[in-house]
């Protein structure tokens, strides 16, 4: 892509060269977590257990990728300008991330559930039918 204003290519920005990377590594980061998480929930499953086991780990993952998705799309944004909001995809794919943190479980309130395992209170997690709490 260039720079219309001032016929430089993107790629010339050191800033938006930074930002690319910063992104790439993030997003490097979720992969071994998720096949990880994947292997476990094999696991428990192969041996009849409940996968509520992993409950908190992957809520910890949910919170990670729906910030790393937010920081990948705000940055498309910001490395397109004026052109990503004109074409619609980086826009749309900006708002399903940000909706990545606010739906079940916002990322708020999974934080005050790891917040609560971490000092020993119970998490209350459902009520109607299902688990009334769950404890680490």
């Amino acid at each position: 892509m260039v720079h219309r204003d001032f016929n430089k290519r993107l790629a010339d920005y050191q800033i938006i060269r930074q930002q690319l990377a910063e992104v790439k590594v993030l997003i490097s980061s979720l992969k071994p977590w998720q096949l990880s998480l994947a292997r476990q929930l094999d696991e428990l499953q192969a041996q009849g257990k409940p996968q509520v086991e992993l409950f908190l780990p992957l809520v910890e993952f949910k919170i990670h990728a729906a910030e790393v998705a937010n920081k990948a799309t705000k940055a498309a944004l910001d490395v397109t300008g004026g052109y990503g909001y004109k074409k619609g995809v980086f826009e749309r794919l900006f708002r399903d991330a940000r909706a990545g943190i606010a739906m079940g479980p916002s990322n708020n309130i999974a934080r005050e559930w790891i917040g609560k395992s971490l000092v020993g209170l119970p998490l209350e997690l459902w009520y109607e039918g299902g688990i009334n709490s769950h404890r680490n």
